[in-house]
C-alpha cells in the first residue's frame, strides 16, 4: 500500500503539472510522462479524475491570480504569453511552502534559467522580475523598525560621536537595466523602446512611518556610506570614504556634500536616527 507520503507527492504532481494531468484525464496512450514515472501504480488506478481537474482549476486559478498580483508589470509585458509563462514555472519551480505568495519567490530565477526568447525581447526580464518580488518581500519582512531621533550634525563634536542607524529592511540592488524606469513606463501603459542597459543601484525596503515597501534610487557613495553603516561607524569614520568617491571634488565640498547626503538618507527613512558611538 503506497504511504500517505506517496499519495501526497503524487496528487501534488497530478495537480501542479499539465503534462501529467492530461496524460491521465486523457487515452493514457503513449509513454507515461517522467514526472510520473515513479507514481504508484495503485495510485493512478485509484484517483478520482474529476476531482483531479477541478482542484488542478482551483490551483491555477489561485497560483495565476496570486502570481499576476505579486508581478504586474510583468504580467503585462508578456501579455498572452503570460499564462504559459506561470505554468511552466510552476511546473519547474513547484510550490512548497502554503503561503501562496511563497510560490512566487523563485521567478526571477526561473526567468535567468529558463526565459528563453523571452530573454532575447527582454533581457531586463529577471530584473524586473525581482524588483517587483522585493516589494513583497519587504512587506511580509518580520522585522521591527525602531526609530530615534536624528542628532544634527552642526559641531565637530557630534560628527565624532554619533552614527546613522540603518533601517533594518534595507536591501540595496545593483541592476544591469534602469528598472524604475522600466517599470513606470510599464504602469503608464508606453510601449517601450529598446532598453538598453544602464547600471542602476536601487534601495529596497519598508519605510518606518507608512510602512508601506519603497523604492529609491541611490548613487555609488550613498550604497557604500549604507552598506559601511549597517554595523556601528560615526559620521566621522565615514567621511574618507565620500572623499575617495569624489577625487574631483575640494574635501570641503565632499564633506558639504557627505551631510546633506544624510540628511537625504534620513528624509526617505534609509536612516532611521543617529547612536552615540562610545563614550
Amino acid at each position: 500500500m503506497p504511504s500517505l507520503h506517496e499519495v501526497e507527492k503524487s496528487l501534488s504532481t497530478l495537480w501542479l503539472n499539465k503534462d501529467a494531468r492530461q496524460w491521465l484525464l486523457g487515452s493514457r496512450k503513449g509513454p507515461v510522462p517522467e514526472v510520473l514515472a515513479n507514481v504508484p501504480v495503485e495510485i493512478l488506478r485509484q484517483v478520482d479524475r474529476k476531482g483531479i481537474e477541478l482542484y488542478a482549476g482551483l490551483l491555477s486559478f489561485g497560483h495565476n491570480d496570486v502570481m499576476e498580483s505579486v508581478y504586474p508589470f510583468t504580467a503585462r509585458l508578456l501579455g498572452k504569453k503570460w499564462p504559459a509563462t506561470v505554468d511552466d514555472y510552476l511546473a519547474k519551480f513547484p510550490p512548497e511552502h502554503y503561503n501562496f505568495n511563497r510560490l512566487c519567490k523563485r521567478f526571477s530565477e526561473y526567468l535567468t534559467i529558463h526565459g528563453g526568447s523571452l530573454l532575447e525581447k527582454y533581457p531586463f526580464l529577471p530584473e524586473l522580475a525581482d524588483y517587483e518580488w522585493i516589494e513583497l518581500e519587504k512587506m511580509e519582512e518580520d522585522v521591527d523598525i525602531i526609530s530615534v531621533p536624528h542628532e544634527q550634525l552642526t559641531t565637530t563634536q557630534q560628527i565624532a560621536s554619533f552614527g546613522p542607524i540603518v533601517n533594518p529592511t534595507l536591501s540595496v540592488r545593483d541592476y544591469k537595466f534602469d528598472i524604475l524606469s522600466i517599470s513606470a513606463e510599464i504602469e503608464a501603459g508606453r510601449k517601450l523602446a529598446k532598453v538598453k542597459p544602464e547600471r542602476t543601484l536601487v534601495a529596497a525596503y519598508r519605510h518606518p512611518k507608512t510602512h508601506a515597501g519603497k523604492f529609491a534610487q541611490i548613487g555609488e557613495a550613498a550604497a557604500q556610506i549604507v552598506e559601511i553603516s549597517k554595523s556601528p561607524v560615526t559620521y566621522q569614520a565615514l567621511l574618507p570614504v565620500v572623499v575617495s568617491l569624489t577625487p574631483q571634488l575640494d574635501p570641503q565640498e565632499s564633506v558639504a556634500d557627505f551631510l546633506e547626503l544624510v540628511e537625504d538618507l534620513q528624509e526617505l527613512g534609509i536612516f532611521i536616527g543617529s547612536t552615540q558611538i562610545g563614550n
